[in-house]
């Protein structure tokens, strides 16, 4: 009985465990998403009103 028991208890472990893993491996991934579109707005080049031919500025 008391084998039944313990392993009854490793398998909700191992349960609780591999759902807490998935979560993790979730979390990275968003993270990972919100990590590249910041990089993105931040190193994309900045849009003016009244845009500058590069041309002209390098004269």
């Amino acid at each position: 009985m008391k084998l039944l028991l313990l392993l009854s208890d490793e398998a909700q472990i191992a349960n609780r465990r591999d759902i807490e893993l998935r979560n993790a491996q979730n979390d990275k991934e968003e993270s990972k998403k919100k990590v590249a579109a910041l990089l993105d707005e931040l190193l994309k080049p900045q849009h003016q009103d009244n845009p500058v031919d590069q041309n002209a500025m390098r004269q």
